[in-house]
């Protein structure tokens, strides 16, 4: 039995065909979800502070460190945090309008 060959788009192929049709149509969900589950990411604590080494820790599991029971460092605290903020707060003004188009597109129906 014979395979009947499927008409690609323009004479593209599948991966140029997703790449440049299917890929732009979703610039918007793919934008809000590299912002969401890269500040899931990026504000991860168990996971980090269980398996990485005492060297090579992340920022906000060694904010952690800086308090303690009997005493704490806030200004070492908020300093951290600070800097913790900065970066995701860059990526979100960068991407701020594919965000809104894709939480949009996601809440209407048709």
């Amino acid at each position: 039995m014979k395979l009947k060959k499927r008409l690609a788009i323009d004479g593209r192929s599948k991966v140029r065909t997703f790449w440049q049709i299917v890929f732009p149509l979703l610039g918007p969900c793919t934008a809000s979800m590299v912002v969401l589950q890269g500040l899931g990411i990026w504000n991860d604590f168990l996971m980090p502070s269980l398996v990485l080494q005492s060297s090579k820790r992340t920022l906000i599991v060694e904010v952690f460190k800086f308090v303690g029971e009997l005493a704490s460092q806030w200004d070492m605290v908020f300093a951290g945090t600070t800097m913790s903020i900065v970066p995701v707060l860059i990526a979100f003004i960068a991407l701020q309008k594919y965000f809104v188009k894709g939480i949009a597109a996601g809440a209407t129906k048709g």
